[in-house]
């Protein structure tokens, strides 16, 4: 199987999983998220921290880097579970004592250099997003979407309070499966991340919007140089219990509750 298929099958358990267990949250599916692929995709590894803490600054649940020869990709992720028919403003207007968990992620993301994004963990057979928008049809266990965070804060948080759908936040998303099968991020005349960062510019241009809310022309989340966090957790052997990653690095990881990484340098 094609690392594609293995995003596609992930997300089709996913859409199974949800069907069969409408409460299952977005912990549990993140969790088996990120091992499923960190054990089936070619170049993807994953790490979970043993003490989360999301809450206290990123305001995002993993740090998803895709790693080439000359520069790489980074981006902060929040899942967020939306649940058909019901009201998921709450959800998007999350709050905490530290404030809005989504100006938490934009400003960490703006600050590091990274894209700040959601993972909407969906019921499926509901919408009609398929790469690249709206399409005539679509896989009904689709249950995995992405949005930038800038699109999500500009249509439905910052505005006054309005009973918000799933339906709506997902127009505004892709399958998750785009980042490994849509023809920007593997057409031949591009390395991968070039690749990627097409894909970005195409689709998610809010995810690259300055504080004065124009197309910044810096292409943020392109970094040259990954830190050593991230330079472990790819030189990570299978068999590596990995037990003395967080006090190694506990200064330098950011506070999120995982790392992923995928290289894709051989693809270059």
């Amino acid at each position: 199987m094609s690392n594609c298929d293995h995003f596609r099958a992930a997300t089709a358990y996913v859409a199974g999983w949800i069907s069969a267990q409408a409460s299952v949250g977005e912990e549990s599916i993140t969790d088996w998220l990120l091992y499923d692929l960190s054990a089936k995709v070619s170049g993807l590894k994953y790490v979970k921290f043993t003490k989360p803490q999301e809450a206290r600054i990123t305001g995002a649940d993993w740090e998803w880097w895709f790693v080439g020869n000359q520069q790489s990709l980074r981006m902060r992720i929040q899942a967020k579970r939306l649940r058909h028919g019901t009201d998921v403003y709450p959800s998007l207007a999350y709050a905490n004592q530290h404030g809005l968990q989504i100006d938490k992620l934009l400003n960490d993301a703006h600050s590091n250099s990274a894209l700040a994004f959601y993972a909407l963990y969906v019921e499926p057979g509901q919408y009609t997003q398929l790469c690249g928008g709206p399409v005539r049809h679509h896989p009904p266990d689709q249950a995995i979407y992405i949005a930038a965070a800038n699109s999500i804060n500009r249509q439905f948080v910052a505005p006054a309070r309005q009973f918000i759908s799933a339906a709506d936040v997902v127009q505004h998303s892709n399958p998750i499966e785009c980042l490994v099968c849509c023809p920007y991020t593997h057409a031949p005349a591009t390395n991968a991340i070039d690749g990627l960062d097409q894909f970005i510019n195409k689709y998610y241009r809010d995810s690259r919007v300055d504080e004065n809310g124009e197309i910044s022309e810096v292409r943020r989340g392109l970094v040259e140089e990954v830190p050593a966090y991230v330079s472990a957790l790819l030189n990570r052997a299978n068999d590596d219990r990995f037990e003395w990653y967080e006090q190694e690095f506990f200064r330098q990881l950011p506070e999120v509750n995982g790392i992923v990484t995928f290289d894709l340098r051989s693809a270059e």
